[in-house]
Parts: structure tokens; C-alpha cells; sequence
């Protein structure tokens, strides 16, 4: 499957951010009739094509609004966010490890599930997911748990939504992502790769040299994935 954004009816969840303004912004340039651009803090977008959405990913009641407002969406981005640092996982408050799954898990599960039958009814359309590459080397604490069930959550969906034509595609990013360190890892460059990846029907988009070399190293044992471990497994 392949996703084509001409005349394409977008959804950007989280689109009041960097990454999210990125996806608005190529998409239209790449041909999309409209973008809707979904946030909770309400914002007037001058471009002509984009329009404003509310929608909170915590709000199952939102999320389902928004899909009955979007009857002929076709492709659904969501960057929904939090800005918070990687607090170990073991000592990081309950409710912040809830709101972190909230975010970046319930709220991807729900979307998919609010706008799967529209993209159904709609031929198939495409849905993007964002994951790290801190849910496959769990050094983030409970930021990582979160990012590693959105993997799988991916997977899931990816799975389940195959029989009605909808191609779903994971976006990784390295950890330097957003930081200029170089090109590579600037919102830009990764959108672009993100939407080339759609174009070509790619199931999974590895953003940056990180992403590709943390996926290679899956395949690795426990310890040599993590070298602080390896004193376990010291003879006596």
C-alpha cells in the first residue's frame, strides 16, 4: 500500500507544535485539498486549506468529535505530545506515569479507533504514528515504557486495519531529534522523510542514522544492549 497526498484530506493532531506545523505545511505543499490542524489551544491558521480542530487526546469524547467533524479524512498524523524530562520510571510519580500513557498510548489507540471507519469509508487512507528510538534502548524510564507500548500499539493497528486498505506507518526518531545538531535531525528534514516514507508504503520510517542503528541492535542480548547489566552475569 501506498499513500498518495494529492487532494488528500489530513488531520495533524498536535499541530500547534514544531513537528506539527512541519506536517501542515508539506502536506499542503505537497497537494493536500485540506489540513486539518488539531490542538487544544484554539489558533487561527492564515494559510488558505488549513483549519483549525479541536481535539484533546486525554478526551475520549473530543477524539470521537473530531472524527464525526472530519467525515472524508483520509490520512491522520498525530504528534500529540509532552514536554517533560525522562524521569526514572521507578520513582517518577503514578499520575505523571498515567498521563505519559495517556498521552502517547490511550490517545493513539483512541484516534485509531475514532477514525479508522472513516478512513475505511474513505478507501483506506493512511495513519502515522511517532515513536522514539528510546522504546528500543529503555534508557528514557517511564518516557521509554510509554514510547515501547506505542511500538506495539503500532504494530496492532497496523495488523488489524491491513483488511479495509489503510497503510499504518511508525515514524522513529533518534533522540537528537529537534536539537540542530545537524540537518538530519531538524523537523523539516524528518517530515519529509516521514511523507516520502508514506509515498512509497513504508511500514516503519527511521528518521536519522540513530534510528537505524538502534534498530539494528535489536537483535542483540540483554547485556550487550545495556553494558551497566553486564556484572550480573559475572562468574563468581
Amino acid at each position: 500500500m501506498t499513500f498518495e497526498l494529492t487532494d488528500a484530506v489530513v488531520v495533524v493532531i498536535g499541530a500547534n507544535g514544531r513537528l506539527g506545523e512541519e506536517f501542515v505545511a508539506q502536506c499542503m505543499a505537497r497537494g493536500a485539498r485540506k489540513v486539518h490542524a488539531g490542538a487544544r489551544r484554539h489558533r487561527r491558521w492564515e494559510r488558505p486549506g488549513v483549519e483549525f480542530l479541536g481535539v484533546d487526546v486525554l478526551d475520549a469524547h473530543s477524539i470521537r468529535s473530531a472524527a464525526e467533524q472530519v467525515p472524508d479524512a483520509t490520512l491522520v498524523i498525530n504528534c500529540a505530545g509532552l514536554t517533560r524530562p525522562r524521569d526514572p520510571l521507578l520513582s517518577v510519580s503514578m499520575k505523571d506515569v498515567r498521563l505519559l500513557f495517556e498521552t502517547y498510548v490511550f490517545g493513539v489507540i483512541e484516534l485509531a479507533q475514532a477514525f479508522a471507519p472513516v478512513l475505511a469509508r474513505n478507501g483506506g487512507g493512511a495513519v502515522l504514528t511517532i515513536v522514539s528510538t528510546l522504546a528500543w534502548s529503555h534508557t528514557g524510564g517511564a518516557y521509554s515504557a510509554a514510547k515501547a507500548a506505542v511500538w506495539a500499539a503500532s504494530d496492532a493497528m497496523r495488523l488489524e486495519l491491513a483488511h479495509q486498505g489503510t497503510l499504518v506507518t511508525s515514524l522513529v526518531l533518534g533522540t537528537q531529534y529537534g536539537r540542530g545538531a545537524s540537518q538530519t535531525h531538524r523537523p523539516r528534514e524528518v517530515v519529509r522523510r516521514a511523507l516520502d516514507g508514506l509515498a512509497h508504503g513504508d511500514l516503519e520510517v527511521l528518521s536519522d542514522p540513530e534510528s537505524r542503528e538502534r534498530k539494528a541492535e535489536l537483535s542483540a542480548t540483554v547485556s550487550d544492549q545495556y553494558p551497566q547489566l553486564q556484572w550480573i552475569q559475572r562468574s563468581p
